[in-house]
C-alpha cells in the first residue's frame, strides 16, 4: 500500500470497493457521490493511488472498471488543479504539516540527545519494555565552500566519503569543508506485539 493510500479510512476503502462491484450504469453516479460536492485533492489522490496499486492484480472485469475510475479521479484532480482556493488550501495544509514535522523532529532530536547524555554512549539497555542502544557519534562532513575543496575530493560533486576517509587517516581537514560529529546514534525498539 502506498503512503497516499493510508489517507483513506476504512469506510472510504469499503465504499470504493463497493463501486467496483456495481453494474455499469450505477458506478459513475456512486463514484461521483463518493467524491462529493467539495472534493479534497488529497483524498482523490489517495483513491487514485489505491486503485493504481491494485490494478496489476485485478481480474479483467475489475481492471477495466478500475481504469475508468482512475480516469474519472484524474479528471477531477486536473479540474481542481486550476482552482486557486483548492490549491491555496492544499499549500496551507502542506506548510502546516511541514511545521509539525519540523517541531516533532526537533523534539525527537532533543529527547534522543537527553537519553544519550543520561545513559552514555556505547550503551545497550532495557528500559521498561523497550530495548535502547546508544552508539558512538560519527564524524560528519559539511561542505561550507565547494569552490575551495581540493580536486582530490571531487568528482562531479564533493565526495564526502573520501573526505572522511582522508580525515580519519590523516587528521587533516581539507579546505572548504568542516568535519564535525553527528549526534549519538540512539535506537529505541518497542517490544514485540503479540
Amino acid at each position: 500500500m502506498t503512503a497516499d493510500s493510508f489517507l483513506l479510512n476504512d469506510e472510504s476503502v469499503a465504499r470504493l470497493r463497493a463501486v467496483l462491484k456495481l453494474p455499469d450504469e450505477e458506478w459513475r453516479p456512486s463514484l461521483n457521490s463518493l467524491i462529493g460536492s467539495a472534493p479534497d485533492p488529497t483524498v482523490l489522490q489517495a483513491m487514485r493511488c489505491f486503485l493504481e496499486t491494485r490494478l496489476p492484480h485485478a481480474g479483467n472485469a475489475h481492471a477495466a472498471r478500475m481504469r475508468d475510475m482512475i480516469g474519472v479521479l484524474s479528471g477531477e484532480l486536473t479540474q481542481l488543479s486550476s482552482s486557486e482556493p483548492v490549491l491555496q488550501d492544499l499549500v496551507t495544509r502542506i506548510a502546516g504539516v511541514q511545521r509539525e514535522i519540523d517541531q516533532l523532529s526537533a523534539t525527537l532530536r532533543s529527547a534522543k540527545d537527553t537519553l544519550a547524555a543520561m545513559l552514555g554512549v556505547n550503551t545497550k539497555r532495557t528500559v521498561g519494555s523497550f530495548r535502547v542502544s546508544i552508539g558512538q557519534p560519527q564524524a560528519s562532513v559539511r561542505v561550507v565552500d565547494k569552490d575551495r575543496v581540493p580536486d582530490a575530493f571531487r568528482s562531479l560533486q564533493v565526495d564526502k566519503r573520501l573526505v572522511l576517509r582522508h580525515f580519519r587517516s590523516t587528521g587533516e581537514v581539507p579546505a572548504g569543508v568542516e568535519v564535525g560529529q553527528t549526534r549519538p546514534i540512539v535506537v529505541v525498539k518497542a517490544p514485540a506485539l503479540g
